[in-house]
């Protein structure tokens, strides 16, 4: 994805289904694997039944309404409760840091918890920001 000109990378479409009877609160959420790409923030929006709210790659600075209200409703993730049956949308905020050389990421790593129980969560998809914005 092509770096932004405002606001950082955000990558989202990371759907979190919580198909259990009891919430779920995330405790950790960390890139892996990166190479040259940090993550800023991480934020959950959660996804009304049925509904197309998905935030897919783009900016922290939205340039349209509809993903600005999106944005606007994210909360941050680490600490966010995951309700029994809900669906989340994550979305990773993401730089190359100081350097400007672009970066990449193998995916994200979730851990959550439920109970006195704690899990990780593996989400291989891959994220690579180029070094340079787009006009």
């Amino acid at each position: 994805m092509p770096k932004p000109v405002e606001g950082h990378a955000a990558a989202g479409q990371i759907f979190l289904l919580n198909s259990s009877r009891h919430p779920v609160t995330l405790e950790k959420v960390e890139l892996q694997e990166p190479r040259g790409l940090h993550l800023v923030e991480a934020h959950l929006l959660m996804v009304p039944e049925g509904a197309g709210a998905t935030f897919g790659a783009g900016s922290t600075v939205p340039r349209d309404d509809q993903h600005r209200r999106w944005w606007a409703a994210a909360e941050p993730a680490v600490g966010s409760e995951l309700p029994a049956g809900a669906t989340g949308n994550l979305i990773l905020a993401v730089t190359d840091g100081a350097g400007g050389g672009g970066g990449v990421t193998e995916g994200a790593r979730i851990t959550y918890s439920t109970g006195l129980r704690s899990y990780t969560l593996t989400y291989d998809f891959g994220i690579t920001l180029a070094a340079d914005a787009c006009p």
